[in-house]
């Protein structure tokens, strides 16, 4: 709540999206040499995204919680700077913009430049604050300790249209990708295995390539303290032909390699009623007898839309995910805790193998076939050793949630990409670093939009509950504010 004329400003929100938290507090407090933070804003902006204004207020906040960091808010036209900005890396926006007679479309810039010690680092372009402490929080960070955030990947997987988009965005997310290769692969002393590097953190993508060896090397990184996520069913898809299940002798090694943790993959396809839509054409039946070609939009319940929870807040996409168990004694042989942490819905339910998976989208079971056959079902894991606090690994069982192809499928366009499966991973670095109060601050301002349900029993209290905050509470503030007016009215009339 704002009100200009008494000039002060209180945060009514859960989450205090408009406070500088305490662990930016905390990095503030560290700086030792001058920050300057430059806001290059479009005054066009202002009249079509009046959510700007909180990124300027916010600024403001957070530049006066130290000496130290310096604002300056700049209109880029008036310094006839774009060159500058583009060279930063800093470029504006196109915006259409019509009057009576006329049309026109102008660049608009909302970005933010922050210089430290002859470095810098950018926001290229924000309209609100949602992630705007987080970013700058983190660049600040980056610049003051002077670390890159380095993070490896495998790509173990023999899926042909591989992970570029998650390169990508681990780069955008400011994370320093470094591309690395199972032991087994590696062909010369310019390849540099994944071991090597054993105090940066590991993503691997897929287990077609796992030999014994790589295996393990692999534990024995993990168990030595290394950081690892896995991305991987116990088997591979077909995506580019029939969408047949294939399970080599690398699959196998990756599952019983998984017993260590206590992790038990189920020898089955999961499924969910809360799956996506696809649209699929047809010319055959389910026997492959040809028949005239057809077009369905088709629920597939190998492809789990996944609810909102508490470790992923907007949820996500699954696509032929393999759920598995957790054997708690198992896992404390190595002094490990595993813990689910993400979770399929209580309408799930697995399709076993005959001689082989049914995938096909015409002809995989919609429902189960028993009431008795839904639960809700783990698909995401962490284990970590009992005395530490961050996990040593984290299992996500689908690689395919990460690959451009199944991205780009389940995206409205190029520029629109679902990108919630690729924030899970960097979640997952946080994680696995030990930025628990960074991955905290990152999720601020993110809320989960799934519906609350509220039972008969606690039915009478959450209507006084909400009576109190939407009738009383605004009577409340109103008359304290004529209150604090009437008397500095009445003092200055005196």
């Amino acid at each position: 709540m704002v009100n200009e004329n008494l000039n002060f400003k209180i945060d009514f929100t859960s989450s205090k999206n408009f406070s500088i938290s305490k662990y930016s507090k905390k990095i503030l407090s560290q700086v030792e040499d001058p920050v300057s933070i430059s806001y290059y804003l479009s005054p066009k902006l202002k009249s079509l995204y009046p959510q700007v204004k909180d990124v300027t207020d916010f600024l403001q906040s957070y530049a006066g919680e130290s000496k130290k960091v310096s604002l300056e808010i700049i209109n880029p036209a008036k310094e006839n700077i774009a060159k500058k900005l583009s060279e930063a890396g800093i470029r504006g926006y196109p915006i259409r913009t019509s009057s009576a007679d006329s049309a026109s479309i102008t660049n608009v810039y909302s970005a933010i430049k922050i210089d430290y010690l002859g470095k810098s680092e950018t926001i290229p372009f924000v309209l609100n604050i949602s992630r705007l402490e987080f970013d700058l929080t983190r660049k600040i960070k980056s610049l003051v300790e002077e670390k890159e955030n380095p993070v490896q990947v495998v790509c173990a997987s023999s899926f042909a249209n591989g992970y570029n988009l998650a390169f990508q965005y681990l780069g955008a997310e400011g994370f320093s990708v470094i591309q690395t290769s199972l032991p087994s692969e590696k062909s010369s002393s310019v390849d540099i295995s994944f071991d090597e590097l054993p105090n940066i953190p590991l993503i691997i993508f897929g287990s077609d390539k796992f030999t014994k060896s790589d295996c393990k090397v692999l534990e024995k990184f993990i168990l030595n303290g290394g950081k690892v996520f896995i991305a991987s069913q116990p088997y591979s898809i077909d995506f580019e032909d029939n969408w047949s299940v294939k399970q080599n002798e690398s699959n196998q090694l990756f599952e019983r390699l998984m017993f260590t943790f206590g992790i038990y993959f189920k020898q089955t396809l999961t499924c969910d009623i809360s799956n996506l839509r696809i649209t699929m054409t047809s010319n055959s039946d389910v026997n492959g007898n040809k028949k005239a070609s057809q077009t369905e939009y088709i629920n597939y319940p190998l492809w789990i839309s996944l609810r909102a929870q508490k470790n992923a807040v907007s949820g996500l996409s699954l696509f032929w995910p393999c759920a598995f168990d957790i054997d708690d004694e198992v896992a404390e042989i190595e002094n490990l805790k595993t813990v689910p942490i993400l979770f399929t819905s209580s309408r799930s339910w697995q399709i076993p193998r005959t001689e082989s998976f049914i995938t096909n989208p015409f002809a995989v079971p919609k429902t189960a076939e028993s009431e008795q056959e839904y639960s809700s079902f783990s698909v995401c894991a962490f284990s970590a050793k009992e005395n530490e606090k961050s996990p040593s690994l984290i299992l996500f069982a689908d690689q395919y949630a990460f690959s451009d192809s199944l991205l780009s499928y389940n995206s409205n366009s190029i520029l629109d990409v679902d990108s919630r499966s690729l924030d899970f991973l960097c979640n997952g670095i946080f994680i696995l670093n030990g930025e628990d109060e960074l991955l905290t601050l990152k999720n601020k301002t993110t809320f989960n939009t799934s519906v609350y349900k509220i039972s008969n029993e606690n039915l009478r209290e959450a209507a006084i509950k909400t009576l109190l905050i939407t009738c009383f509470l605004p009577i409340f503030i109103n008359l304290t504010i004529g209150f604090v007016f009437f008397s500095k009215r009445r003092r200055f009339n005196k």
